[in-house]
């Protein structure tokens, strides 16, 4: 089963196994950071709404701003 690794390539004996780069279309889309990781997570699961959102972003700023002074 391939996974993409790109090993049996790189140690192919005759040199017949390529990989071909997938489709711009057919890419997942990756999260810029570590906090859309968790939003995404959240709302697949069903947890994350806007309000548990909006709550989570006013937490993180006051975080911010007790932590600076």
């Amino acid at each position: 089963r391939c996974i993409g690794c790109g090993l049996c390539v790189s140690t192919c004996p005759t040199g017949s196994l390529t990989l071909k780069r997938k489709p711009v279309s057919e890419l997942p889309e990756v999260p810029r950071g570590v906090t859309e990781s968790y939003i995404k997570l959240g709302r697949a699961r069903g947890k994350m709404n806007y309000v548990g959102l909006a709550k989570m972003q006013l937490k993180s700023k006051l975080d911010r701003l007790l932590a600076a002074k």
